[in-house]
């Protein structure tokens, strides 16, 4: 990808996201469909914008047994998604489940998994309440390092974990 600027599509309408995606298509390297259009609109809405040419990130954050996270990734390569996001503590019989679907599911070109590590909202207290203890930087990096051995292209984090995490893994995408 020469462009590396990937456009949130944050509406919950199918059409204001295709009008604002044909507007800014020439000046992107691709869209992110995020999951209020998902849910408004199906994956559907995945393959109305992959068909503008350009890579599609799907937001979906998937998180369940493997089978499902499987057929769900596959469901969206199907659909022309280029990335898909699953939560890295889903495991990594999960994560690698969704890289396998995704792969399975594409009709070609590159595919990748972004492993969603800790989400910004979450701060320390937060990861306590939930049994995870240590800090959020820790915790980034746990995920970041399971995400890493498992298959994943990449891992969604804060701006603030990325040099960390580049020295686990130079080839994650962050």
């Amino acid at each position: 990808m020469t462009n590396p600027v990937l456009v949130a599509l944050d509406v919950p309408r199918l059409d204001k996201a295709e009008s604002l995606a044909r507007r800014l298509a020439p000046h992107v390297g691709g869209f992110k469909v995020g999951l209020e259009l998902i849910m408004s609109h199906g994956p559907s809405a995945v393959a109305s914008i992959a068909k503008l040419g350009l890579p599609v990130f799907a937001d979906v954050k998937l998180h369940d047994i493997p089978n499902t996270v499987e057929a769900s990734a596959s469901a969206m390569g199907a659909h022309g998604a280029r990335w898909v996001t699953a939560h890295a503590s889903g495991g990594k019989e999960m994560l690698r489940a969704a890289v396998r679907g995704l792969k399975s599911g594409a009709a070609e070109g590159p595919v990748g998994v972004l492993a969603v590590t800790v989400l910004t909202s979450l701060d320390r207290s937060d990861l306590d309440a939930t049994g995870t203890k240590g800090d959020v930087h820790d915790q980034v990096l746990r995920l970041g390092r399971l995400a890493a051995a498992t298959g994943a292209e990449g891992v969604i984090c804060s701006p603030a974990e990325v040099p960390s995490l580049k020295g686990i893994s130079p080839s994650l995408v962050a």
